[in-house]
């Protein structure tokens, strides 16, 4: 493991399933900060049992999906200061077998808490692509990024894999040996943070240092746009206003 010694990190509080929270930390750094160069959208969970957030949505694709997508649309004034703003939503390859089911984001008709994790990597994933289109005339990029299955973070804390004593005890430790650490997990997301050469790219599915094919679903243009809308209503934004308020002005 390696060190700045020059590094100064500042920790700050959000809960990204209550909107009021995230608001309230948005409202913090614009007033604190200048711009915001990089923006990395790492939280999440998965397996989690349904349960509703104080705003009435489930709580997985609220963590995953909502809670980044109205933290972004907040700070990105701040990031078109910046002369290269970069967002890297963390995505996953479960976001591949994935289905966006628009009249019930929140899963309110039938839950399996794998399939709700899938969905909200994929909503992730095509608001990434979305994005980058939406704002192609900017200096702000979007990339996804899968970090891969990394051990010792505590997110599978959840799953058979671990509560099973059977499991735990006849799979896990081989899972365990394939799974990467934090440092080698963590590694795409740098790469997609700031490597220079990647100062152009925008709407890219990167997996272990390389640009990747994403799920064919993500290319849908119209289910895109209905899923953007669909989520703006939830998060209570006007986010065509604020996209228009941060394009060059056109004469």
């Amino acid at each position: 493991m390696h060190y700045h010694p020059e590094a100064n990190a500042i920790i700050k509080l959000i809960d990204l399933t209550d909107f009021v929270s995230i608001r309230e930390f948005a409202n913090q750094i614009t007033l604190e900060y200048e711009k915001i160069d990089i923006l990395i959208n790492n939280a999440g969970i998965i397996f989690h049992p349904y349960k509703k957030t104080v705003d009435g949505n489930e709580i997985t694709i609220s963590t995953n999906y909502f809670g980044p997508f109205l933290l972004t649309h907040l700070l990105l004034n701040l990031l078109s200061k910046s002369d290269n703003g970069r967002v890297i939503n963390l995505s996953a390859v479960a976001h591949l077998r994935g289905k966006i089911k628009l009249d019930d984001l929140n899963s309110e008709h039938g839950f399996v808490e794998i399939e709700a994790f899938s969905q909200s990597k994929l909503a992730l994933t095509m608001f990434t692509k979305h994005m980058a289109s939406l704002l192609k005339h900017t200096k702000i990029t979007f990339n996804a990024v899968n970090p891969g299955l990394v051990r010792g973070t505590g997110h599978l804390r959840k799953s058979k894999l671990t509560t099973s004593f059977i499991t735990r005890v006849s799979v896990w430790p081989w899972m365990w040996l394939f799974m990467k650490t934090p440092q080698q997990g963590s590694q795409t997301v740098i790469y997609a943070a700031v490597d220079p050469l990647l100062q152009n790219a925008s709407g890219c599915y990167l997996s272990n240092c390389e640009i990747q094919k994403a799920s064919d679903l993500v290319n849908d243009t119209e289910l895109s746009e209905k899923l953007y809308k669909k989520t703006c209503e939830i998060v209570n934004i006007n986010g065509e206003e604020i996209i228009k308020n941060i394009l060059p002005f056109e004469e």
